[in-house]
């Protein structure tokens, strides 16, 4: 992955916790612009809402009292 993949990714976790996720290549470009417009996105839907919108989406399992630490 390259330094702005990198560096945008790591604007994705600005809570405590830390999450990562692979891009596949055909996608790099989208997945730059949304990182890049999140801001605006997030004032339409929550990062949390969406985070658990996306564990859902891929059936990943997960506690809920441990992804927050608000």
């Amino acid at each position: 992955m390259d330094k702005i993949i990198r560096s945008l990714l790591s604007k994705i976790c600005m809570a405590k916790r830390i999450c990562r996720f692979s891009v596949s290549p055909s996608i790099c470009e989208r997945t730059k612009k949304y990182i890049e417009n999140q801001q605006i996105h997030h004032k339409k839907i929550d990062a949390h809402e969406e985070y658990l919108m996306f564990l859902k989406e891929y059936n990943i399992e997960y506690d809920e009292k441990y992804l927050w630490d608000d």
